[in-house]
């Protein structure tokens, strides 16, 4: 982006240039989750495969896991916060562990509450981020 201008005794042209400058627009743009899919059974190590479309909020990736029915003795969400290694545009990949211990990994900030998942409980997952101009979040079920 360059500003221009002239003042008014006709002086030579001042300018002044700021680049990366990137327009946002009024909506954070969708985003594709290619893992874990809908409808599967997945162990305690799973992958998380995803496309960010352009550069996320600081802290604004997350995947929430919703308790739908099962032997969970734990129905609060779990949401896993995403680092910043994990906020750029592009495919992204992780391999999940047990949560218990996922938030040693480098793609990870947190994971509130850190519990396991339970064998033989359902849960919902919903992928959502913001763009860096803090509109709305995007989600993905």
């Amino acid at each position: 982006m360059a500003l221009s201008f002239r003042d008014g005794a006709n002086n030579p042209v001042n300018q002044t240039i700021s680049t990366g400058v990137a327009f946002a627009g009024f909506e954070t743009l969708p985003l594709t989750l290619f893992d874990p899919r809908e409808n599967v059974t997945m162990a305690n190590a799973f992958l998380v495969n995803y496309t960010l479309s352009e550069t996320a909020l600081r802290g604004s990736v997350h995947l929430i896991l919703t308790y739908v029915f099962g032997n969970d003795p734990i129905t609060t969400p779990r949401d896993i916060v995403f680092s910043a290694v994990m906020e750029s545009p592009g495919l992204h990949s992780i391999q999940m562990q047990e949560l218990s211990t996922a938030g040693g990994l480098t793609a990870i900030d947190t994971i509130t509450p850190s519990n396991d998942l339970i064998d033989g409980t359902a849960y919902d997952l919903i992928f959502k981020y913001q763009d860096g101009a803090a509109n709305a979040p995007v989600c993905s079920k």
